[in-house]
């Protein structure tokens, strides 16, 4: 909307992703630092099914570190 030709109210905001890199083992995003949580797994353990335990949760973490 114009007031005699001039913007009545002008928003200026920063949106988007410009630049995403690996710096070492820290994702930034913007050059900012992200922190990912969380994991999306699906699991299939031969005599369990699908189901899910801590004790295979945890050694999926222990084999993972061990394949760094």
């Amino acid at each position: 909307m114009l007031n005699n030709g001039n913007p009545k109210e002008v928003i200026q905001q920063k949106i988007g992703i410009r630049e995403v890199k690996a710096n070492g083992k820290r994702l930034e995003v913007n050059g900012q630092p992200v922190k990912l949580r969380g994991a999306c797994r699906h699991d299939m353990i031969p005599l369990l099914g699908r189901s899910a335990s801590r004790y295979y949760d945890s050694l999926d973490v222990v084999l993972a570190k061990k394949q760094k």
